[in-house]
């Protein structure tokens, strides 16, 4: 289904605000034009249809906007939605000045429950000026908490002066009562990217619940691979600017990973602390560090976090300043970056082990491990079905020429 027509200019969604600088809770606010807007829960249901439903924007560039926008709960099945463009406009209004560009693909407030989806080749461009309230989120996604089944998120983009989620960004519960937990279960996010002057998550972003709540986000049995979080160019000097998480970012609560495969993701940027605190890391995965965000705790098992870099470098898990990291066993890693962990983090031999905020390496986990060819120690093979996409909605690094990863060890699958 071809869309060319925008059915709602001004689609209304809660957002964050920060009157006089301070978190003041969400409000309604301008999200800009949908193709298709509800103001009530919606449920489409494809699964009966051999080939889905596809709804694509096809509205041309001079006259952009996102797929779809549900203010309430949205349950999607066998469902394609693609080409969608969400892009910040000027605003006559001082509290607003511009509409948010969030979910250029879908932007749902509520819970967003895809089954057998595809979102791929949308985009999230938002203004270049600097605010709290303002950040582009969710290239491909954009929803106070997702449950996602099945699905591939391929080839979004959200860039803008403050960006987050290349693939998907989930808020977790920000204006309820408690966080809501997040969930994504044999899903690919692939070849996704976020590109801005603070930009994390070029795969997926978890504000873990806001700064109100905290709820978890598990990935089970997925495949994170090729995205990127990527500084935008010509940065003026001496202004701040931060790139994490190539592949997963952690900016609140907690994160789990379970299954999974996080393989050549990256983080490209200029290397400069501010504060005596790194601005770049987790070219796999990456928590946030410093005052304003509480990072719970972090769980990986049975997971392959391998052949992600930082700039052309070795760097797969960052764990910025996590209150707590824990391995449940069987992992194996790159490199583990545990530099900004809160203390106490007491060495192996000091008597106070039961005291650490460090949980690793627990039975059968293994670092330092790389990709190479064949012939050398390790090597990331790919087994089992192939992630698709259409040709139109497939650019270079989204492309996948097989299914799950697996790290090989003298030629035997561990």
């Amino acid at each position: 289904i071809r869309l060319t027509l925008v059915g709602e200019p001004h689609s209304t969604l809660p957002g964050e605000v920060y009157p006089q600088n301070k978190f003041g809770g969400y409000q309604d606010r301008d999200y800009g034009r949908s193709a298709l807007y509800a103001k009530k829960s919606l449920a489409i249901d494809a699964s009966n249809l051999p080939a889905g439903i596809t709804l694509a924007w096809a509205g041309g560039d001079a006259s952009h906007a996102r797929v779809l926008a549900v203010y309430g709960d949205l349950a999607l099945n066998n469902v394609t939605l693609t080409s969608g463009y969400a892009q910040a406009e000027a605003l006559d209004s001082t509290a607003q000045p511009w509409t948010l560009a969030r979910g250029g693909g879908l932007a749902v407030w509520g819970t967003a429950t895809l089954d057998h989806c595809t979102i791929g080749g949308n985009t999230a461009s938002g203004d270049l000026e600097g605010s709290r309230d303002r950040g582009t989120y969710g290239g491909g996604i954009y929803a106070n908490a997702v449950t996602l089944a099945d699905c591939v998120v391929s080839g979004n983009l959200a860039t803008g002066y403050g960006a987050a989620g290349g693939g998907i960004y989930s808020v977790g519960g920000g204006d309820g009562a408690s966080g809501i937990d997040a969930r994504l279960t044999r899903c690919a996010v692939t070849g996704n990217r976020v590109t801005a002057q603070h930009a994390y998550g070029g795969g997926l972003f978890t504000l873990g619940g806001g700064p109100s709540h905290s709820a978890t986000m598990t990935l089970t049995n997925c495949t994170i691979a090729r995205n990127l979080a990527q500084e935008k160019p010509s940065i003026p000097s001496g202004q701040q600017h931060y790139c994490r998480g190539g592949g997963v970012y952690l900016g609140g609560g907690s994160l789990a990973i379970q299954s999974c495969t996080l393989a050549e993701n990256q983080v490209t940027g200029v290397a400069e602390p501010f504060s005596g605190k790194p601005n770049l890391g987790g070219g796999g995965v990456g928590a946030t560090i410093g005052n304003a965000h509480v990072v719970e705790s972090m769980k990986i098992w049975h997971s392959i976090i391998v052949g992600n870099e930082l700039n052309g470098a070795a760097e797969d898990v960052f764990t910025g300043s996590l209150l707590h990291f824990y391995s449940y066993g069987c992992n194996r890693i790159g490199k583990l970056d545990f530099s900004q962990i809160l203390v106490p983090v007491p060495p192996p031999d000091s008597g106070w082990l039961d005291l650490s905020r460090k949980h690793w390496p627990k039975t059968g986990d293994a670092d330092g491990l790389t990709l190479g060819l064949s012939d050398e120690p390790y090597l990331l093979t790919f087994h089992g079905p192939a992630y698709a996409l259409p040709e139109a909605l497939a650019p270079p690094q989204a492309q996948i020429e097989g299914g799950l990863p697996t790290v090989v060890k003298g030629g035997a699958e561990v």
